[in-house]
């Protein structure tokens, strides 16, 4: 189950990690909060970060700098595939 093993990364010492991707402006814009543009890794798996009933935004905002508005109108850049080379 991917919830259990996000739990268990953030537990051996992958905050610092996730902290990093949320704040790199290519993967996650979340330079206007009310419109934040998300990597679409949160889209493909959307359930997986809603840990204990929270939004994907919830979670987010756990770990991000930068707060999103519950009701923000997220959208979600395009995937680089060229990652996977």
């Amino acid at each position: 189950m991917i919830q259990a093993s996000l739990n268990n990364l953030l537990s051996l010492g992958w905050l610092g990690s996730l902290k990093s991707f949320l704040s790199f402006k290519i993967k996650n814009d979340l330079s206007d909060p009310s419109q934040p543009k998300l990597s679409k890794l949160f889209s493909w798996y959307n359930g997986d970060f809603k840990l204990e009933g929270q939004t994907v935004i919830d979670f987010i905002n756990k770990y991000a700098s930068v707060k999103i508005p519950e009701n923000a109108n997220v959208d979600y850049l395009d995937y680089n595939w060229n990652l996977n080379e």
